[in-house]
């Protein structure tokens, strides 16, 4: 596509050589006397307008090709000021990150980083952040308003003041265990070992959300923030696994009869009474239908849950990275010493062959659902689909 022709070429040569005789006959006029005085005013004038004309016919070249001006660009800087929400300057087009559907997979960009500082590894996950950010105005949320007036959204993030230090919790990536070094930190516990299975969900943990609208200011203006996130497909599967699997009798009398109920022909009456044996077929038809505000926190949709836009994240860990980013985590908030994280070696549904076994009973429908479900997810976090299935989603390109 020619997005500058002949024409526009034209115009803005002409402008370049009326700039630049404007500029010699200023030098000309400084050297000479006042005669013709009024001549001069008179074809300044005249320069003055056919160079306005000129600039108005190239900015609205330019717009025709699809470019901006620069009051397009202060009206963006006014809104992005307006909504609250601070925005880190956008890549040029060359640098923009590979999507969801790229050609690396998530091991092959877990092996890249594996090469990479862990400075240039943060700056690389938050650019992917921000640019998906700048793409989606429903993710950007005004942060004042959320403090001063829906502070409750802040529920799952927990603080500490002694260290200065805020984590966003998100159920399925790792989050007992952060929350039990939190618990070492508040002192209430001497190791991470000590705090045993639901002990870790202690309701004493301090949140934002309970907190007055200017000590959440200050929490998250002058804290270390980070959150955790995972492979969308993995995080679901870790929920399934535990909640229907494992027996859990809540999560099967609740929301395993009714997935019964809807999603399995002629289903038996044991079935529908005690809710056991959802198959994973049919989690993966509930999660396909279901409306995010209705969903589980086990399965919700990060993006829903940890306002990824409004927060402005110090650091992006990652589950499958666990141990490197949680190391500098640490040694930079200065507790190193104190807490550490305790990788889990139970939950293991990011591992390929078991990550397979379940998702290879699923067929393109199925995934097509799933990947719509968790779509910013994917996009935010700068996760990939494995390459069988990105066919079924995005076709052969």
């Amino acid at each position: 596509m020619k997005l500058i022709n002949a024409r526009k070429v034209f115009l803005l040569v002409i402008g370049i050589y009326l700039l630049a005789c404007g500029f010699l006959l200023q030098r000309s006029r400084l050297s000479s006397s006042n005669e013709g005085h009024s001549d001069d005013l008179q074809r300044n004038s005249l320069h003055a307008a056919l160079l306005e004309t000129l600039a108005e016919e190239v900015e609205e070249n330019l717009l025709s090709a699809g470019g901006s001006t620069l009051d397009d660009e202060h009206e963006k800087k006014v809104a992005e000021m307006d909504s609250g929400v601070d925005h880190e300057p956008a890549m040029p087009p060359a640098q923009q990150p590979v999507a969801h559907h790229g050609a690396l997979t998530n091991q092959e960009k877990t092996a890249l980083e594996e090469t990479m500082s862990w400075d240039d590894v943060q700056a690389a996950r938050k650019k992917v952040l921000w640019s998906v950010c700048q793409k989606q105005p429903e993710l950007n949320v005004n942060m004042t308003w959320i403090i001063h007036e829906h502070k409750r959204w802040l529920w799952p993030f927990i603080y500490s003041d002694e260290h200065r230090l805020i984590y966003c919790y998100v159920s399925k990536i790792a989050s007992t265990n952060w929350k039990s070094a939190f618990l070492v930190l508040m002192g209430k516990y001497k190791r991470v070992e000590d705090v045993r299975g639901s002990r870790a969900h202690d309701p004493s943990l301090p949140k934002l959300s309970k907190l007055q609208p200017a000590e959440i200011e200050f929490r998250l203006k002058n804290y270390t923030k980070f959150l955790f996130v995972r492979d969308p497909l993995s995080r679901a599967l870790s929920g399934y696994r535990s909640k229907f699997t494992q027996g859990n009798r809540a999560f099967q009398k609740g929301l395993g009869k009714r997935i019964i109920k809807s999603y399995r022909p002629n289903p038996d009456p044991e079935a529908l009474k005690t809710g056991k044996g959802v198959t994973f077929a049919e989690f993966a038809s509930y999660l396909r239908d279901a409306k995010p505000a209705n969903m589980d926190g086990h399965w919700k949709p990060i993006h829903d849950m940890v306002l990824p836009c409004g927060v402005r994240f110090d650091y992006i860990a990652k589950l499958e990275t666990g141990q490197m980013d949680s190391k500098n985590i640490l040694k930079r908030a200065g507790v190193d010493h104190l807490i550490y994280f305790k990788e889990s070696k139970r939950n293991v549904s990011h591992d390929n062959s078991v990550f397979n076994s379940f998702y290879d009973k699923l067929g393109p429908e199925h995934i097509k659902g799933l990947y719509k479900q968790y779509e910013l997810d994917f996009k935010l976090f700068d996760y990939s689909l494995p390459e069988h299935m990105r066919p079924w989603v995005f076709g052969n390109k």
